[in-house]
């Protein structure tokens, strides 16, 4: 405790002693507890006396504490405040102001100072004295000071695997330590945003590096600054897919080499290595794509590790391969002929072998165009010389390269036909046998029961009577033999040829129609109708008496298809060589009764005709007659639906000329269908009938 009681004389006599020294006269006014008259000796030597009066002053100070700093939670600081000691006294004055912090070593208070004390609790001690002696009571503040943070411990509980993974959840233990005001509080986040209260240990099971943030609080507000960690967990194996590069064929089959690549996938730690075996014994680190170029079924296992330390489950794919096409062998069953041929049906039997993915199936074809699936023996029975293809397909894909091989049936014999017509124009046997399958083999023949011979080339009979029989057959190429024929020749003939044309007849100058050429244009929005390039058609027969005598009379009969009608028909004769005359001429009309038209002269031949057939009579030997018959078409400008309505491919006109026996003549005209056009056609037509109508008159 410093002097605390200081003599109240020892202010005044201060005061004498300044004013001495000032050489002046002045009133003082001391505070304390004595009056009186001092006598003043002054330069001059003059002497006088200083009376007072004391003034009372009996209140001790008032000293007031502050502390200017940064104020936390729960009034600690958390920084080192200043301290202010204010101290006031309104009577005699503040004399000093005193502090400690242990309440024994005192220190004079200067000014405001810098907190130094340890952190945690300090106390503070302090009072002031005034100019009278007074002396407060000491006063205590208690100051809290606590600048340093907190520090969190993070303490993680898992499996651990390799290069700092986890390959399980990891329990997480924050622990937080603060000497001073003590920890308030920890929170955690894994985004550095939101924060979550820590209040017991913590499981992270997510995979991958989570980043855990941490911090706490103290009880004076200290914020420790976030601490982070990465919790890396790969609680996953990798997985690893595959890829197969070749050329695919059926059923999982690869008709090439196969291609194997492996994609390791790992999102967490991510692939160590990825391993394959043929026989799951021997293993082999992955480090390229693999090359599979063994035919059959290959089995490659496989498996990945992350650097977690995590295996996958080995996996394993099967690769079926077949690069190798089937090959297919043919049998036929059948009676052979000669030369390759068969004479009978055959039975085609084929036979496919694959030793890989196998035989998927068979088909056979007779154009390698169109192919038929080949499910048991088949049998060709038509004739003719047929290409078959043939080939397989195994299960993977592979189409073998079509084999073909030449099946050769004809079960026909050969036609042979005797040409009357050139025995009457020539007087010659001539023998036409035909076969459209292998073809002549070898023709024979006898006359009137004679020996058979082969027959080489035609030849004539000699005239020893009227008829003469003559048998003869044919042999093909493939063995067939014809059954024999029989024709009787006799002498009283005629020759009938027919044709059809498409301008009016002329004896001496005639064209053949090759083909009835038809044609459709659009009729409205529904249909077409037919043209053709003609309007109107012929149908000409020329019949020749080959006896060497006049032949009194015959009868000519044409047969004309239904789609064609009659509307004029004249007959030509022939008068002498080469020189013809017109005989008659009939006009069909539509209205009313037909009319005929004679020519005015004198003819050797009488011509008639009653509708149905032409009569002829007194035909000169060696003479010729021409019937010519102007037709119109039926179908002419009839409606179709369509072009393809129209089927019709051919017209059959016939004639016959009876005398002793019938002898016929027939000419085919094919019809071509030309489809759609976009125009009319239009034609001439001839009218030479008309003319020849106006010139003669019966």
């Amino acid at each position: 405790m410093p002097n605390r009681v200081r003599k109240p004389f020892i202010a005044l006599s201060l005061m004498l002693f300044l004013v001495v020294l000032l050489q002046c006269s002045m009133s003082l006014t001391q505070e304390g507890r004595m009056g009186g008259a001092l006598p003043f000796l002054i330069p001059d030597q003059s002497t006088f006396e200083l009376s007072y009066e004391p003034i009372e002053d009996q209140t001790p100070p008032e000293t007031v504490v502050e502390l200017i700093g940064t104020v936390g939670a729960d009034g600690w600081f958390v920084s080192r405040p200043t301290v202010y000691l204010v101290s006031t006294d309104v009577e005699s004055g503040v004399n000093e102001t005193f502090f400690s912090f242990d309440g024994e070593t005192w220190n004079v208070y200067s000014g405001p100072f810098l907190l130094m004390t340890p952190e945690g609790y300090s106390t503070l001690y302090y009072f002031s004295t005034d100019l009278a002696g007074n002396i407060e009571t000491t006063k205590i503040k208690t100051i809290k000071l606590d600048t340093l943070a907190p520090l969190t411990m993070m303490t993680p509980d898992g499996n651990l695997g390799y290069f700092g993974w986890y390959v399980s959840p990891v329990t997480v233990t924050l622990t937080a330590i603060d000497e001073t005001s003590g920890v308030a509080y920890t929170e955690y986040s894994f985004d550095g945003a939101g924060w979550t209260p820590y209040l017991k240990p913590t499981e992270i099971s997510k995979d991958g590096s989570n980043l855990l943030m941490f911090r706490s609080v103290d009880m004076a507000g200290n914020t420790e600054v976030a601490e982070s960690a990465a919790i890396a967990i790969d609680r996953s194996p990798p997985t690893t897919n595959l890829t197969l590069s070749g050329s695919k064929g059926s059923e999982g089959w690869y008709l090439s080499n196969v291609i194997v690549t492996f994609i390791p996938v790992d999102t967490a730690s991510g692939v160590a290595d990825t391993e394959y075996s043929y026989d799951g014994i021997t293993w082999t680190s992955y480090l390229e794509p693999l090359v599979i170029s063994n035919e059959g079924v290959s089995t490659i296992y496989f498996w990945s590790a992350d650097f977690a330390g995590n295996t996958e489950e080995t996996k394993s794919v099967s690769i079926s391969i077949d690069k190798t096409s089937p090959e297919t062998a043919h049998e036929f069953a059948g009676v052979s002929g000669l030369s390759g041929w068969y004479v009978t049906n055959v039975s085609v039997m084929l036979t496919a072998t694959d030793g890989g993915s196998g035989v998927s199936y068979t088909e056979y074809s007779f154009d390698g165009i169109s192919w038929y699936g080949y499910v048991g023996s088949f049998v060709i029975s038509s004739e003719g010389v047929w290409t078959l293809y043939y080939r397989s397909v195994d299960v993977a894909g592979n189409v073998e390269i079509a084999s073909s091989v030449e099946v050769a049936v004809d079960k026909s014999p050969p036609e042979t036909e005797l040409d009357t017509e050139s025995y009457f124009a020539d007087g010659l046997v001539v023998l036409t046998a035909t076969d459209s399958v292998s073809g002549v083999a070898d023709t024979y023949c006898r006359v009137n029961e004679g020996e058979w011979m082969r027959y080489v080339e035609p030849f004539p009979l000699e005239r020893e009577g009227n008829a003469y029989v003559i048998d003869y057959y044919s042999v093909d190429k493939a063995g067939n033999l014809e059954s024999a024929k029989t024709t009787t020749l006799t002498l009283e003939e005629l020759k009938v040829i027919s044709f059809v044309s498409d301008h009016r007849f002329s004896p001496r100058h005639y064209r053949l129609l090759d083909s009835l050429d038809v044609y459709f244009v659009k009729s409205g929005w529904h249909g077409y109708r037919l043209v053709t390039k003609g309007e109107q058609f012929w149908y000409n027969i020329e019949v020749t008496n080959l006896m060497s005598a006049s032949i009194l009379m015959f009868t000519i009969t044409p047969d004309l298809p239904s789609q064609f009608q009659m509307t004029r028909l004249a007959v030509w004769v022939e008068i002498s060589p080469e020189h013809f005359a017109l005989a008659y001429v009939y006009l069909n009309r539509t209205h009313g009764c037909p009319r005929v038209i004679c020519p005015h002269r004198t003819l050797p031949v009488s011509v008639s005709f009653d509708g149905n057939a032409v009569t002829v009579v007194n035909l000169t030997a060696g003479a010729r007659v021409w019937v010519a018959i102007e037709m119109d078409y039926g179908l002419r400008n009839a409606f179709f639906r369509s072009p393809e309505q129209f089927t019709t491919e051919s017209y059959t006109f016939s004639a016959a000329a009876q005398v002793m026996g019938a002898y016929h003549s027939s000419y085919n005209l094919p019809v071509v269908n030309h489809g759609a056009k976009c125009h009319y056609m239009h034609h001439w037509s001839c009218h030479f009938w008309v003319a020849a109508g106006h010139r003669y008159h019966c």
